[in-house]
């Protein structure tokens, strides 16, 4: 069986959805959320990846691209990219496409001056990118803290799930912050600022909006602001704006328990900031998974690298 290849583009992004769909049979799709994921023009940079097509059928048959993102280094600002929404439609696998599209998609990242690929591989998936050498010595930790709520909220919530859910809602809703107002973001106040790592991914306007497209929010709290995402009974932190970051993690637990969350989470492979959230907030880690790193034109520790749960491309996503 043969095959040819195209770059992803918005004129095939169509077979990029029928890849995805074969892939994924039993969990709903949307091609407008896959769009504004696509939509990365803010970097200066779109379309990194490549779509495998059989030479005879014509059918779409696999899928591998990055996402690219900003990062800044000591003050030095650079273009990255996050390994993203690899697949193979069932019916083509086995058959070498991902490390051929794969090889593609690195020779068009160093075409485009991309410094590095980052990404937080699936078991899948993982193995391939070992046979490709990529490094993988940090580490990324899923940390979590329980909360306690309370019982009429507990009772609330199993007896009218309904009202409950409506209730939930409109209390997200009351705290929400419009795009309007990103620009009074203490961005210079974030996680990321305030750990002191080399290398971050800067919380600048265009990254916010760009991420709070793809399902996140920014809740407005007594203490400071907080960038979140909702994943059933969990509250997914991405990042928090303030003066003490403490306080402000006190504030959204009152506010997940009142809202019936059972579980605060976020991911980083900060040791300063896991240290600081397992010490002195009452989190534990719960799991771990690689942080796997390809450098193309820039050389960089894997430790280096300051990222959390909201740098994740699948970070708002249902």
């Amino acid at each position: 069986m043969e095959y040819r290849t195209e770059r992803i583009s918005g004129s095939n992004f169509s077979a990029f959805m029928e890849i995805i769909d074969a892939s994924f049979k039993n969990q709903a799709l949307d091609e407008a959320y896959f769009r504004r994921k696509f939509d990365t023009t803010y970097t200066g940079h779109a379309w990194l990846g490549y779509l495998a097509f059989d030479q005879e059928t014509n059918e779409p048959a696999a899928y591998y691209g990055v996402f690219p993102t900003l990062v800044s280094q000591n003050g030095e600002a650079f273009v990255a990219a996050q390994s993203g929404d690899t697949a193979t439609h069932p019916s083509h696998r086995g058959k070498g496409l991902f490390r051929m599209l794969h090889d593609l998609t690195m020779e068009l990242c160093r075409e485009e001056g991309i410094a590095f690929i980052f990404g937080f591989p699936n078991q899948n998936s993982y193995p391939g990118f070992k046979k490709f050498n990529w490094s993988d010595r940090a580490t990324a930790e899923t940390l979590t803290r329980l909360v306690v709520v309370p019982l009429p909220v507990r009772v609330f919530r199993k007896f009218l799930p309904g009202s409950f859910a409506a209730f939930q809602k409109k209390s997200i809703r009351k705290r929400r912050m419009p795009n309007v107002t990103l620009d009074a973001i203490e961005a210079d106040r974030s996680l990321v600022a305030v750990c002191g790592q080399p290398m971050v991914i800067p919380r600048s306007r265009g990254y916010m909006v760009y991420k709070l497209a793809l399902g996140s929010e920014l809740l407005k709290l007594k203490s400071g602001v907080a960038w979140v995402a909702f994943r059933g009974n969990q509250i997914v932190i991405g990042d928090l704006f303030g003066n003490d970051h403490q306080k402000i993690l006190e504030d959204l637990m009152g506010l997940a328990a009142r809202c019936g969350f059972d579980v605060l989470v976020l991911a980083t492979a900060s040791e300063r900031l896991r240290k600081l959230l397992v010490e002195r907030d009452g989190f534990s880690i719960k799991s771990s998974n690689k942080l796997i790193i390809n450098c193309l034109g820039k050389r960089i520790s894997d430790e280096d690298l300051f990222f959390t749960s909201g740098d994740y491309d699948v970070f708002g996503s249902a």
